[in-house]
């Protein structure tokens, strides 16, 4: 039975990870930078440690302390936040990482380029830069209605909402 930490633990990404996981007979640890989050965490995961935010000093750290306690064999990283960090830190961590490399993870943190690459792959819907008014009422027109916002960066739907009207411009 091998040992695989799972970062951002109380988030639906790493509950339904540590969920799999346990099903197929791992061991599951996890960490979170919310205390609440830690304790969803405890449902799913053997063991689970509160950690610094990735841009804090001592996330490295921290990551390693838990890793080498742990026995940790492989670290899936889910957060956008954290996977940027660890990927740039790839080879000061503890443990193999189940992450693509850093160019796709810069890649796919901006959505819009995220898009741009899939619609060479995929059809995807089209998106649009909008930095002001004016672009927004371009887009509008472009597109018409209902359209949907959202930041270009950032998880769990940050910023993001559908219109249906032209309201808004």
């Amino acid at each position: 039975m091998s040992c695989v930490l799972v970062t951002g633990i109380g988030g639906n990404i790493g509950l339904d990870l540590a969920r799999s996981l346990k099903r197929a007979s791992h061991r599951v640890v996890g960490t979170d930078v919310d205390p609440l989050n830690l304790e969803l965490g405890r449902r799913v995961a053997d063991s689970v440690y509160l950690i610094p935010r990735a841009s804090e000093r001592g996330f490295v750290e921290a990551f390693n302390t838990i890793c080498e306690r742990e026995s940790v064999s492989l670290a899936f990283s889910n957060p956008d936040v954290e996977i940027q960090h660890i990927v740039a830190h790839r080879d000061n961590l503890a443990a193999p990482l189940f992450l693509v490399e850093g160019h796709l993870v810069e890649l796919f943190a901006d959505k819009l380029r995220t898009a741009e690459f899939l619609r060479s792959h995929a059809k995807v819907p089209m998106g649009y830069a909008v930095a002001g008014e004016s672009d927004l009422v371009a887009c509008v027109q472009q597109l018409g209605t209902p359209y949907w916002l959202r930041a270009r960066e950032g998880v769990g739907g940050a910023a993001a909402f559908a219109l249906n009207t032209r309201t808004m411009v």
